[in-house]
This record gives structure tokens, C-alpha cells and sequence, in this order.
């Protein structure tokens, strides 16, 4: 999705703010970059990670990346990216109102996701396959998140299930009452350019 998407933006722009919020690593930074000219890429996560980063961007002297300090960047961006990451965000209510404030598109991906109004909007996972780490993180109700995004004035223009990673199933959750749990791919657009 994120490439297609990025193609059409540059049809109608010479340049392009992305903000991967969640980025981990920079092979998102790369691709991009071999794939595309006039990419502004804003690099986003935990403090550790960045000054990680920070050393690789001075050390290779890489262009058209930007880090921030300690604090999420919200700059005006053509689109912002959480690849896996938005259901690991504590406040992600908070995080989701900052960014929807500074993009025309959001694309979330890889994102845990179910379906039943019966239930709460998130639940919280115990996730084990990354032992001997133990990460906590929610599993989104569809419904409640869509409503999120749309009191923000974001629509939900693609819905896919994303079959990237091959080991994870979901064979221990009742189906019946976590309706189509799956990895979703979440493609969310501004209503109107106003912003």
C-alpha cells in the first residue's frame, strides 16, 4: 500500500513529507530513497533507537532523514506511517489526534484488529514470541478505532489483511467472540484539505 500510495502523491507533488512513526530501523529510509526523488523521511521512535540512528545518519552522512529529540515531531506531512506500531503506544488516542492535526493520509499497518460492538475498543496481549523479551500491546476493536478516525475527520479508504508475517496466528482467541481477528492493513484519508 505504502509505495502505490506514495507513487500517487508524487504525481501531484515534487516533493513528499513521510513521518515513520515507529520506524525501528532505516529499511523503510532505503527503499524509499532508491524508489522515489524529493522524499523528506522523518524517522520516529524511542530515544534509544533514534541515537542509534543519529550515529548512522552522521557516520554515513545519509540526506532527507530527520530525527526529533524526545518528543514526537508533527510537522505538516503528506503522510504519516505506523508499520507495526500504533497498537504498542500506550496513548495512542493522544498520538492518533496529534498526527491526524498534520497529514492528509495515515496509513497503519500490521495492526491487530477484531470485530464485535459487544466488546471494549481495545484489548491488552501478552506477546511471547519474542522471548525472552515479553512486549504488551492491544488488539484493536475495529469500530471504536474507525470512530476514533473519523471524529478527526479521517475516512477509512482500504482495508486489507496483511499476511507479511507468517508465524503469527491467532488460534487461542475464541472466535466467535473475536470476530475476523487478524493483522489489518488500515489506510485512512483527510475528508477535506482545510488543513
Amino acid at each position: 500500500d505504502l509505495p502505490n500510495l506514495l507513487s500517487a502523491i508524487y504525481r501531484s507533488k515534487n516533493k513528499i513529507n513521510i513521518l515513520d512513526y515507529g520506524a525501528a530501523n532505516l529499511n523503510l529510509y532505503y527503499f524509499l530513497n532508491q524508489n522515489f526523488e524529493n522524499i523528506r523521511y522523518y524517522f520516529e521512535d524511542q530515544l534509544i533507537i533514534k541515537k542509534k540512528v543519529d550515529e548512522i545518519i552522521k557516520e554515513k552522512k545519509l540526506q532527507n532523514i530527520f530525527l526529533n529529540g524526545t518528543s514526537p515531531i508533527y510537522e505538516d506531512f503528506d503522510i504519516i506511517y505506523f508499520g507495526s506500531s500504533l497498537q504498542y503506544i500506550n496513548d495512542y488516542k493522544s498520538c492518533l489526534r496529534n498526527c491526524c492535526k498534520k497529514t492528509k493520509y495515515i496509513l497503519i499497518a500490521q495492526l491487530p484488529v477484531f470485530f464485535n460492538s459487544a466488546l471494549p475498543e481495545t484489548v491488552v496481549l501478552k506477546q511471547l514470541n519474542m522471548h525472552p523479551d515479553i512486549n504488551y500491546l492491544y488488539l484493536f476493536n475495529f469500530n471504536p478505532l474507525i470512530s476514533i478516525m473519523e471524529k478527526h475527520n479521517f475516512s477509512l479508504k482500504e482495508k486489507n489483511i496483511n499476511k507479511v508475517t507468517k508465524f503469527l496466528n491467532f488460534k487461542n482467541f475464541n472466535k466467535d467472540k473475536f470476530r475476523d481477528i487478524n493483522m489489518y492493513d488500515l489506510l485512512f484519508e483527510l475528508k477535506n484539505e482545510k488543513k
